[in-house]
């Protein structure tokens, strides 16, 4: 279960150049960003604004 959630809009413009560089694979991140390629980064990372991560505490 995600812990933390960080808002990505300011970085929206960079995540697409680096996911659409791995033309190999384009089904499987197409998979993970639906509609990506029908949306301006601008838009799509409004809508998909945050990004989940479950930390990992050592006790």
């Amino acid at each position: 279960m995600p812990t933390v959630a960080v808002n990505i809009v300011a970085q929206g413009r960079r995540k697409r150049r680096l996911l659409d560089i791995r033309a190999s694979q384009a089904k499987v991140i197409a998979d993970v960003r639906p509609y990506a390629d029908r949306l301006p980064h601008w838009l799509y990372y409004r809508l998909f604004d945050r990004e989940y991560f479950a930390l990992a505490i050592d006790r």
